[in-house]
């Protein structure tokens, strides 16, 4: 079986270690992005084997919202990944943009264990 490849994209090293760590043991391959910038160099130079971008929303410089907006309107540059979002917010509105500017799933970091999170990660991948 040919291992999926996500791109986790988080303003905290400690949660970009702690998702690599557990991706890793579950049998993904990680690659790892500081801020939406590095996310979006990452996706190009490997659009052809990230299955998944594991995205947070709120973070310094380039926000998730709008990583992910470029991702959805630039098919050529970035293909066509699933998109999870991971936020510590869970307003209705911020949670309809989301799914608006094309995301796949929603997660809220604080609801949501390791454990959850591979589920929902597989859950999106199979849609």
């Amino acid at each position: 079986m040919v291992s999926k490849t996500i791109l986790v994209v988080d303003d905290e090293e400690t949660i970009l270690s702690q998702y690599r760590q557990m991706l890793d043991i579950s049998g993904y391959n990680v690659i790892t992005a500081i801020n939406g910038m590095i996310a979006l160099n990452e996706l190009e130079k490997n659009k052809d084997k990230v299955n998944l971008v594991l995205l947070d929303i709120m973070m310094p410089g380039m926000s998730g919202t709008e990583v992910l907006e470029k991702i959805r309107n630039n098919t050529r540059k970035y293909d066509k990944p699933k998109v999870l979002v991971l936020t510590n917010l869970a307003g209705e509105k911020m949670i309809k943009e989301m799914f608006d500017f094309g995301a796949d799933g929603y997660l809220i970091k604080t609801e949501v264990d390791m454990e959850g999170l591979v589920k929902e990660i597989e859950k999106v991948m199979s849609s």
